[in-house]
C-alpha cells in the first residue's frame, strides 16, 4: 500500500505560511476508462487514492521560510516517511 499527499498553503501578510495536507492510501491499480479518441474503454494503470488516513496542519514562519523555501513539502515528505506500514508514492519520497 502506498500513501500521498495533498497540500494546501495560505499566507498572511506578516509573512506566515499555514498549511493544511490531507494524507491518503493508495494503490496503483489498472482498470478500464474511456478514451474518447477512440470511443472505447481502455485498460488505464495509475495510482488511485483509497481512503483519507488523517489531516496535518502546521504553520511556518517568515525566516524559516526565507532560509528554505521547501520546508512545507520537506515536513510534509518526513509525514509520510513516519508511517512504518506504508511506502510514499515515489514523487513524495524522502529520497526524491
Amino acid at each position: 500500500m502506498l500513501t500521498d499527499y495533498k497540500m494546501t498553503e495560505r499566507i498572511d501578510r506578516n509573512g506566515w505560511v499555514y498549511i493544511k495536507a490531507l494524507i491518503f492510501k493508495g494503490k496503483v491499480t489498472t482498470e478500464d476508462e474511456y478514451y474518447p479518441m477512440s470511443d472505447a474503454m481502455v485498460p488505464v494503470t495509475r495510482y488511485r487514492r483509497i481512503e483519507t488516513l488523517r489531516e496535518v496542519e502546521k504553520s511556518f514562519e517568515p525566516t524559516e521560510m526565507r532560509e528554505n523555501p521547501d520546508a512545507p513539502d520537506e515536513y510534509m515528505r518526513n509525514e509520510l516517511a513516519k508511517d512504518p506500514y506504508r511506502d510514499p508514492i515515489p514523487e513524495q519520497d524522502t529520497d526524491a
